[in-house]
Parts: structure tokens; sequence; C-alpha cells
């Protein structure tokens, strides 16, 4: 699956002079120790994020996808996403398109843009705190929690889009979150997931 995603993912982005970095290899070196191999292939992107944030690069945001997301509109332009908000604004998120989709804490982290800032920086070595204390390293469930309780000011500075914006079944991204590996037998769901991608790459 990653092959032929990152390959249209990378076409993108680099028709949009945006950097686009991979990680697929080596994923101990950014994550716990406490991590599973199954966990570090799947729930490393924070950590990875963290790193990112503390090499202190001139990059204004970084746009964090999963490895089940690929980029359907390739003439799109992503930057119109941080320009339609606020400059307090460092978190960008789409909502879920699930039963509670009216709640604002309840966004889908599998997409989002993270300002590169010291606050940032400070939310995300939280979250990671939290993860090896509790041993759980799904991001998701404790963003929503800090959105839930406006964690050091944290909904403020969030912007929540609407779930298709870019993420789900969108038009410009689509994330195969349908297919989760949390729900469903894991050879299976990465099966399905392979099997959807590559028929919509074929398709657009």
């Amino acid at each position: 699956m990653r092959e032929f995603v990152e390959e249209r993912n990378k076409q993108y982005f680099s028709s949009k002079g945006i950097s686009y970095l991979s990680f697929s290899k080596d994923l101990n070196k950014f994550s716990s120790e406490r991590m599973s191999e199954k966990n570090q292939k799947y729930w490393t992107k924070i950590f990875i994020l963290k790193n990112l944030l503390e090499q202190n690069t001139d990059q204004d945001w970084f746009f964090l996808m999963d490895s089940d997301v690929v980029v359907v509109d390739q003439e799109f332009d992503l930057n119109i996403f941080p320009n339609l908000v606020p400059s307090y604004k460092e978190f960008l998120v789409c909502d879920t398109d699930q039963t509670y989709s009216s709640k604002f804490w309840n966004v889908n982290t599998g997409v989002f843009f993270c300002k590169n800032s010291e606050y940032m920086l400070d939310i995300i070595s939280d979250i990671i705190s939290i993860a090896i204390e509790k041993d759980f390293f799904v991001e998701q469930p404790i963003f929503q929690e800090m959105l839930s309780c406006n964690y050091k000011n944290l909904s403020s500075k969030t912007a929540v889009f609407p779930s298709t914006s870019f993420n789900h079944e969108g038009k410009f991204i689509y994330h195969a979150c349908n297919f989760s590996t949390l729900d469903m037998d894991f050879k299976k769901a990465i099966e399905e997931k392979t099997k959807f991608l590559r028929e919509l790459c074929l398709k657009n």
C-alpha cells in the first residue's frame, strides 16, 4: 500500500513546492522503547512531529498524514487552509463524520496541520508524556480529551474543518480510516485499505 500511495503523494507535494518526508524505517529511533513493533508502524507520527518541531526549522507549518491517506485532487492547493484561519490558530484538523460530529472535540488526527511553534511543541510533548504514562500510543483520544477540557487553551488555538475538507472521504484527500486496524483483524484491515486505495488511485 505504502509504495503507490507515496508515489502519488510525492507527485502532488512536488508540484506544489512542498517538502515531502516519509518515515517507514528505523522508527524505533523516534518512538518509545515501550512501543511494540506494530505500534511503531502506526502510532509513531507524534514522536516524529516532536522531533521536527525541536529542529527549529524555518517551516511555518507541518502537515501530517497517516500512511493510508492519499491525495486525490492533484490540482487543489493545500496552502488554502492555513490562510483561511486567524494567525493565532496553531492546530488545524477535521471533524469526524461519525455520530458525535456536533462535538467540537471529536476530531480525526489521521491528517492535520501543526504550526511550527513553541506552543505546539509543548502540546505534542505533553501528548507523548501522557501516552508513555498510560502505555497507550493512539494519539487521537488524547488530542480529543485535551480539546474537550481546553487543555492549555488548545481548543482556542484549534480550527476544526468539515470532515471531508482534508480527511475522510474527501475529494481532495481521501483517508481510508473506515478500515480500522483497531476494529478489524489487522491483516484484513490492511488488505482492504490496500485494495480500496489502489482502485481509487487508478480512477483518479
